[in-house]
């Protein structure tokens, strides 16, 4: 780990979503998310048998495919 801090992430519907504690490991080649940080955030993380969802409230946060 090189650094830690928070990112803006824009998605695809325009709006922006901000990950606190973000690590930059550089020698990692594939992103990672924490579903446990994203609890701790008040998101509710669901993982089905071929994708998953991130929600706060009602709002759909993020989704995609396994």
């Amino acid at each position: 780990i090189v650094g830690k801090g928070s990112v803006q992430v824009k998605m695809q519907n325009g709006n922006t979503w901000l990950l606190k504690d973000v690590r930059h490991v550089p020698t990692l080649r594939i992103n990672l998310i924490s579903a446990g940080q994203l609890r701790s955030d008040g998101c509710t993380v669901i993982f089905t048998a071929d994708s998953w969802k991130v929600t706060k409230g009602a709002l759909v946060v993020a989704r995609g495919k396994k």
